[in-house]
């Protein structure tokens, strides 16, 4: 069980990002997109105790919502694969130092949600920077490009400098 739970938190990790890259371009993202993507990230932060249903759920509507953002993707003849969920593999992979950063961001991320998500405060301003960390995390950076985003990250959480 707890195996299943550990990779639908990847799997909803994977579509969160996905949902980020389509949040990016000529869509307009709602307020509903914000508010679900902080639920998200919280469901998956380690405070979290997510079921697996509750999880699927999240993951269904993270793909329904991403739907709603760019259709034309979902019928597409020629998929560019930009808004596909992340695999998470990915992150494993990654160099020591890089797979290190991305994990703070994922961690400062969760632990910023679970804030937003409890108090209510899931505003376009925290869904906005959440989604352009996920971004980050989604993308083949260095960690030239990554630290910023962690130490953003971490003091948006007051967790102070790097």
């Amino acid at each position: 069980m707890m195996n299943d739970v550990s990779y639908l938190r990847d799997k909803l990790t994977g579509a969160l990002i996905g949902l980020t890259r389509a949040t990016f371009g000529n869509t307009h993202p709602t307020e509903d997109t914000w508010r679900l993507l902080i639920r998200g990230l919280s469901a998956v932060s380690s405070g979290e105790n997510a079921d697996a249903v509750t999880l699927t759920e999240l993951i269904d509507e993270v793909h329904g919502e991403k739907a709603k953002l760019v259709p034309s993707c979902a019928y597409c003849a020629s998929p560019c694969g930009r808004n596909d969920d992340y695999d998470l593999k990915k992150l494993s992979e990654a160099d020591a130092e890089v797979r290190a950063l991305k994990s703070r961001i994922l961690s400062a991320l969760g632990d910023m949600a679970a804030c937003a998500d409890a108090s209510g405060k899931q505003n376009e301003e925290t869904g906005r920077f959440a989604a352009k960390a996920l971004f980050a995390v989604g993308e083949d950076w260095d960690t030239v490009l990554l630290l910023p985003i962690v130490e953003e990250a971490e003091q948006l959480n007051g967790k102070g400098e790097t």
